[in-house]
């Protein structure tokens, strides 16, 4: 399930009619890709938040 503040690094892409997930890491920002399903970009942008050590994550169960 999502968490209570969700959403951080994705967002909808009108255009495309799909969700990005985009990571900031220093001062680089990373897309990530476009997702059909909003729980996809947000396990895209978290996988990715992992490695970096990014505290802030859209998804409570980490195996999710």
């Amino acid at each position: 399930a999502m968490s209570k503040v969700d959403s951080v690094g994705i967002y909808f892409h009108k255009r495309s009619q799909k969700w990005a997930a985009q990571i900031r890491v220093g001062h680089e920002v990373y897309h990530l890709g476009l997702f059909k399903e909003k729980m996809d970009a947000a396990r895209a942008y978290d996988k990715y938040a992992r490695k970096h050590g990014k505290k802030h994550l859209n998804l409570v169960d980490p195996n999710d």
